[in-house]
């Protein structure tokens, strides 16, 4: 399934009812491509800035608000999108949301 938000971004959906999991993943289409010409190393700095304190919500806060959910998170920066990925069980999807906008949205505006 595939929906467009009122913002732009585009989700798409995989339903699978057999298997209780589910993986909520943004796609940034910038990667280190990117980065300004003499500048490299932008797109890796707001990599390492999401793994920083912001918007008073401490990294390690969040690292353990995931473990404790028995999910996992990952970060990946290419050469051109960067991926944040929470897996872990689907009744914790809403979780998941609300993780990826604290890791993105505050650490991006925030930092």
């Amino acid at each position: 399934m595939v929906e467009k938000l009122p913002n732009g971004l585009t989700l798409v959906w995989f339903v699978n009812d057999r298997i209780p999991l589910t993986e909520v993943k943004l796609f940034v289409k910038s990667g280190y491509r990117d980065d300004p010409q003499g500048h490299s190393g932008v797109a890796q700095l707001a990599l390492n800035l999401m793994n920083r304190s912001s918007g008073g919500t401490k990294a390690s806060d969040l690292e353990t608000a995931i473990a404790r959910l028995g999910a996992s998170r990952t970060i990946d920066i290419e050469a051109d999108f960067l991926t944040i990925t929470f897996h872990g069980l689907s009744e914790n999807t809403d979780s998941f949301i609300k993780f990826l906008s604290l890791n993105f949205i505050l650490c991006i505006f925030g930092c």
